[in-house]
């Protein structure tokens, strides 16, 4: 079955692209032909695959600019461009993040299976959005890519290799290098990024074994792929788990009194939450999501909850970027800024030698006033991040952390994780019984939504 974007494009396709097409489209032919019908092609494909994400400034030790994260993720595509993608990744500290998207070009939904980090929202993307995902999954299936994509340019022979300029149903150009020899799909450069087919299941190189994606010069993802399997178009289009509903809006940016002196910050494109507490002489600034765009809009927000008071102290929870990238925001002179065991290391790749020297690094549990507040400083052991942090305000009875205990914005208080029984061990050792568990992500939660997130675990445990 031929799409009516690849028809209304062939006439124009110079003759250099149909020595390409034609062994392409043969080659792809065979794709999941045990699973079709005889004599006909398949109208979707499944494509599973495992790999790792190297992430940057998300290692458990402060010192490592990176780690790798494994990876699964399966694909269903249609050819009437419907989409179905699932995918799993595993941070340090055995957080696991689950999630599915389903849509086509005129918009898609977004989904956490897991529950924990975006509970039971739908999430919608716009069509815009949506078109240039259905685009990357392309990306994965070469022929369906060539079926769907405009040749620009006609096909060039240039040192062995062939070469072509296409644009993407996204709108967006692609060069595409094949082997000559072989006739081979090697790379395809999408913006910055660059696809290399490694291994394949054919010889076309029309179903990868093995891809690699980079950004530059630098690896950012590996992938190890199976054959695709043919399957039904509606595989695509499953039905909605029950529970789920639209995502409510975040609404206008501001800060909202939990306790006296204490605000979280609400209304946040990234859905991230700072928190603050106004003491008479000061502000306190509990972590600095998410870029410095996003921390300069709530420095002047915090302005003006308190005017005319400094910004007396920063405290990261750790050096993760989601968690201090807008840092730079929040410093003036005279502004103290304190970090978890061997947090330094983490500033000095972010933001500098100058900032991490200022930094000051907490190694035991530390009770100080700032900004005319009495709080205590707490260095976590943890697996998620060894430079954790959390922070405790007597008055308020208060806990601020960063990771180590999710309840999402929408839905049920979920499993917890290792970092919960963390958090929960080092507030039992210190003797601290917290009304208030405030965390970067999801809601403002409570000591009883602590307990049956830990039940919830150790019960499936």
């Amino acid at each position: 079955m031929t799409s009516r974007c690849s028809r209304s494009g062939a006439r124009s396709r110079p003759s250099g692209w149909r020595r390409l097409a034609l062994p392409l489209a043969l080659g792809f032919a065979a794709v999941g032909a045990a699973n079709a019908a005889p004599g006909t092609e398949p109208e979707a494909w499944q494509l599973q695959m495992h790999g790792e994400l190297l992430a940057r400034e998300q290692a458990a030790h402060p010192g490592d600019a990176s780690v790798p994260v494994p990876a699964r993720q399966t694909l269903w595509l249609a050819r009437d461009g419907h989409f179905r993608l699932e995918t799993e990744s595993r941070f340090p500290g055995d957080i696991v993040f689950r999630y599915r998207e389903t849509g086509n070009a005129q918009g898609a939904q977004r989904i956490d299976l897991m529950g924990w980090r975006d509970g039971t929202a739908i999430q919608a993307v716009d069509a815009q959005t949506a078109r240039q995902h259905l685009a990357d999954q392309l990306l994965w299936f070469p022929e369906e890519l060539l079926r769907q994509s405009t040749p620009l340019t006609a096909v060039q022979e240039q040192q062995g290799h062939w070469q072509q300029t296409l644009r993407d149903p996204a709108g967006r150009e692609l060069q595409l290098r094949w082997s000559g020899a072989q006739g081979r799909l090697l790379e395809v450069r999408q913006g910055a990024l660059r696809y290399v087919y490694l291994g394949a299941h054919d010889e076309r190189g029309l179903q990868a074994a093995e891809i690699e994606v980079y950004t530059g010069e630098r690896r950012i993802q590996r992938w190890q792929l199976q054959r695709a399997d043919a399957v039904e178009p509606s595989s695509t289009r499953p039905p909605m788990p029950a529970g789920y509903e639209p995502q409510t809006p975040t609404g206008e940016l501001r800060a909202e009194g939990l306790a006296p002196g204490v605000y979280r910050v609400e209304g946040v494109a990234s859905r991230y939450h700072n928190h603050f507490i106004v003491g008479p002489q000061g502000v306190v600034v509990f972590d600095t999501p998410v870029s410095r765009e996003e921390g300069a809009r709530v420095r002047a927000l915090i302005e003006r909850t308190a005017p005319g008071l400094p910004i007396a102290a920063v405290v990261l929870s750790h050096g993760h970027r989601d968690h201090c990238a807008g840092l730079p925001a929040y410093l003036e002179a005279g502004t103290r800024l304190f970090v978890g065991r061997g947090g330094r290391q983490a500033l000095a790749r972010q933001h500098g030698a100058a900032q991490a020297e200022r930094a000051e690094e907490v190694r035991l549990a530390l009770a100080i006033e700032l900004g005319g507040r009495p709080l205590r400083l707490l260095p976590v052991t943890s697996s998620h991040a060894e430079d954790m942090l959390v922070a405790w305000d007597a008055t308020s009875r208060s806990v601020f952390h960063g990771d180590l205990f999710y309840a999402p914005e929408q839905g049920p208080v979920p499993p917890a994780f290792e970092g919960t029984e963390e958090l929960s061990q080092a507030l039992h050792q210190a003797g601290l019984e917290p009304q208030r568990v405030l965390g970067v992500h999801g809601r403002a939660a409570s000591a009883d939504d602590v307990r049956q997130s830990l039940g919830l675990r150790r019960r499936a445990l």
